[in-house]
């Protein structure tokens, strides 16, 4: 029996949901990556990890993440699972906040060891064209209204059927506006989407969608 698109969308919604579920109790990430400098908290990078799980995606991830900073949620989501894992990061506009592409390669070959093979680009996300469609998309670059809402109208054409958007440090100021305005500016309808809060440990605030 042939498996139709919404069958897809619906496997999909379930395993995400599940993916939120378990991650605020998942122990699955090496010591080692969490360690490495980075905002977030291990929530949220379980979560990652689980939203490119190898065993229950086919085909495999392909996974991109603007603002990969010192590469600790890159390597979380590429940690033993298959597929494509790639950040792109511009440090001309970081080094305020700590970036060192020194520190980033030191991880990105730990990573690989501890079995995540994952990339960083230094590029400016504007003029970045995925050569393959993306199935999970995280967003932690600039976190004002026209930067996020400019990166959801940029990733929207390059989005696989289904795929997984998530934008994070939803709580910060300018973040949720420009979440809701690209939605709309791209037209995406989302099938189901949560917006998970800082109270309940998701760090600054995280927003998790499915799109068809």
């Amino acid at each position: 029996m042939s498996v139709t698109v919404a069958d897809e969308l619906k496997a999909r919604t379930f395993l995400v949901e599940y993916a939120i579920d378990r991650a605020p109790f998942s122990r699955r990430l090496p010591d080692e990556i969490l360690a490495m400098g980075g905002f977030g908290c291990r929530q949220v990078l379980e979560l990652l990890n689980r939203l490119c799980d190898g065993i229950t995606l086919d085909p495999p991830a392909s996974y991109l993440e603007f603002g990969a900073y010192l590469g600790r949620s890159l390597l979380a989501a590429a940690w033993h699972n298959r597929g494509a894992f790639i950040g792109l990061e511009d440090f001309r506009q970081r080094h305020q906040l700590g970036g060192d592409p020194v520190a980033l390669a030191d991880n990105l070959r730990r990573g690989r060891e501890l079995g995540a093979d994952a990339a960083v680009l230094e590029h400016d996300w504007r003029r970045y064209r995925p050569a393959t469609d993306v199935s999970v998309f995280f967003y932690d670059a600039e976190h004002s209204a026209d930067a996020t809402a400019a990166a959801v109208v940029h990733i929207a054409p390059f989005l696989a059927h289904p795929s997984v958007l998530v934008v994070d440090d939803l709580e910060v100021m300018g973040v949720y506006p420009g979440l809701v305005r690209g939605l709309d500016e791209a037209r995406l309808a989302p099938r189901a989407q949560w917006e998970l809060r800082k109270a309940d440990g998701w760090h600054e605030g995280l927003y998790v969608g499915v799109l068809p």
